[in-house]
């Protein structure tokens, strides 16, 4: 049930994350606001916290905010895996100063497992239950709308047997032209269902396309937290996709948020392991958390599907012959990312003795 909310009254947006059927507090928990027209209108608010898994945020809806379905959406990592999930709310134009939304009203609930493959061993889930009341009201919180649990098992009444019914003497079993008829309902209904499939297919691809523009104008200019809202649409209605993972591991890494950026390209390798990009970024994130030897080793599967990629050359033999304790194999390296790129020469230190091999002949 969807909440109609005034406007310039306040909204309590509650959220419960659970791990399994435990509550358990989520790392970065956020919540992101938008407008009728999918717009940003407030990213990454930090929600209150009640208890453990039990968060809430009080978002005020402006006296000139737009009128419609507005989404409040929420996002967490549990152990290292997005969860989230949205609500709605319908902000209505406001009819007086005095008029008031009674608190308590039931909300609509909403539960969202993590968008993975594996969600079925995760056993990670997310609820969330909004509720609003009056600004007069904002000390005590509404009453939660009982939660609805997806799946649970429907219980039927058993009715009575159904009398068997008996054809008149003498009237066939089949009548004629009733296997033509049956057929043709049949190949009816195979194209109903066909079609339907290639319009929600279609329909999904132009959605996703478009969250794809939408994310690349916000990052070009700069808003990377509309951005990071844009790709989370395009994971949530294609979880395989490589290219959103990746470009949130870029969001993440350019936050400093390292775990997070791993997680992501994890996830867009796991869809397409020779992923370049993913590799090399992962790779930098490996050696900078001092985890040479893994790193070491994903530079050299990077190498094996792209052997003239001259940066991971270079980062491999400095590797290495600076921390795994290999100069003669850490100099080819490096003598083979130079020949490669010469520019790469500037960034050699100039105590380390490296012969730049000439262009086009091999390295010594």
């Amino acid at each position: 049930m969807t909440l109609n909310v005034e406007q310039g009254r306040t909204i309590r947006l509650p959220a419960d994350f659970f791990s399994g059927d435990i509550p358990c507090d989520p790392t970065d928990p956020r919540l992101h606001v938008l407008n009728p027209s999918n717009d940003p209108v407030a990213t990454r608010l930090v929600p209150n916290r009640k208890r453990p898994g039990v968060y809430y945020y009080d978002f005020r809806v402006a006296p000139d905010a737009p009128v419609g379905l507005w989404t409040a959406k929420w996002t967490g990592t549990i152990n290292g895996e997005l969860v989230g999930g949205d609500d709605k709310f319908d902000v209505l134009r406001r009819t007086s100063v005095e008029t008031e939304v009674s608190p308590g009203r039931p909300a609509g609930a909403y539960k969202l497992r993590p968008s993975s493959r594996t969600e079925a061993q995760s056993g990670f889930k997310f609820e969330s239950l909004a509720g609003a009341w009056s600004s007069s009201a904002a000390e005590s919180a509404p009453t939660p709308a009982p939660r609805k649990r997806w799946g649970g098992a429907v219980k039927v009444r058993a009715g009575q047997k159904e009398a068997k019914r008996e054809e008149p003497i003498g009237l066939p079993k089949e009548r004629p032209g009733g296997r033509l008829r049956t057929s043709l309902l049949v190949a009816i209904l195979v194209l109903i269902v066909v079609g339907a499939a290639v319009y929600i297919h279609l329909a999904q691809k132009a959605a996703i396309e478009r969250s794809f523009d939408l994310a690349d104008v916000a990052f070009q200019n700069g808003r990377f937290d509309e951005a990071q809202l844009h790709y989370f649409d395009v994971v949530e209605k294609d979880p395989e996709n490589k290219f959103a993972h990746f470009n949130l591991g870029i969001l993440a890494q350019r936050g400093n948020r390292l775990a997070e950026a791993q997680y992501y390209y994890g996830r867009a390798l796991a869809e397409d392991p020779d992923f370049l990009p993913a590799l090399y970024n992962k790779a930098s994130i490996l050696e900078a958390a001092g985890n040479s030897s893994e790193a070491a080793k994903t530079y050299r599967h990077l190498l094996k599907t792209s052997p003239g990629n001259a940066p991971s050359h270079f980062n491999l033999g400095l590797l290495l012959y600076f921390k795994l304790g290999d100069p003669v194999e850490g100099k080819k390296e490096i003598s083979e990312a130079l020949k490669l790129d010469p520019g790469l020469t500037s960034k050699l230190d100039p105590n380390l003795a490296v012969q730049i091999p000439p262009p086009n002949q091999p390295s010594p």
